[in-house]
């Protein structure tokens, strides 16, 4: 998958070359932004969770004259 998203970009992620295998500096900024992008989904489905949490409907207060 990550050999497609490679090619799909055009530009290596991660150099196979050596041993452990890192990322390029090219790959240091694909991933730092893919965590952006997680992150945000993250929150994206927490916001959509509390909405669906929230109370709907007109509420009235009514106020006691002593």
């Amino acid at each position: 998958m990550i050999q497609k998203l490679e090619d799909e970009l055009g530009v290596r992620i991660f150099d196979r070359k050596r041993q452990p295998i890192l990322p390029t500096k090219a790959g240091m900024k694909v991933i730092e932004q893919a965590w952006k992008v997680l992150l945000r989904a993250r929150k994206l489905q927490q916001m959509v969770e509390e909405e669906k949490q929230t109370l709907a409907g007109t509420f009235y207060i009514a106020f006691c004259r002593q």
